[in-house]
């Protein structure tokens, strides 16, 4: 499986962490304290050396499936929360007579906000 995330990891053992990573963050008494550094130059040389081409478009959700970015985003995907914000939104842009994107365009007419 290939992938570009992160992983916080948190000890107690600091041979553990010395071991299994390159940057170290240690909180403690309020404090931040980071040691060492991650070298991204390297990290992304090392990463095309192993045959881990990470692409931009290969995103993976929080169970690392795959997301298609292909599908085109219907009005009927907005959720209730975000439709307001975005009603509201298309609203002022139709009152000021401003270009809507294509997505704006087409929650406008689905949501019959061009009367």
């Amino acid at each position: 499986m290939q992938w570009a995330g992160g992983v916080v990891l948190i000890t107690h053992s600091e041979a553990f962490a010395r071991l299994t990573t390159r940057e170290n963050w240690i909180v403690q008494e309020h404090k931040c304290i980071i040691s060492g550094e991650a070298d991204w130059t390297a990290l992304e040389k090392e990463a095309i050396e192993l045959g881990l081409n990470y692409k931009e478009e290969d995103q993976l959700d929080a169970a690392g499936n795959k997301v298609d970015r292909s599908k085109k985003r219907s009005p009927a995907d907005v959720k209730p929360k975000e439709k307001k914000e975005l009603t509201k939104s298309i609203k002022g842009k139709l009152a000021a007579d401003a270009e809507l994107t294509e997505f704006e365009d087409a929650c406008a007419t689905a949501w019959d906000l061009w009367g």
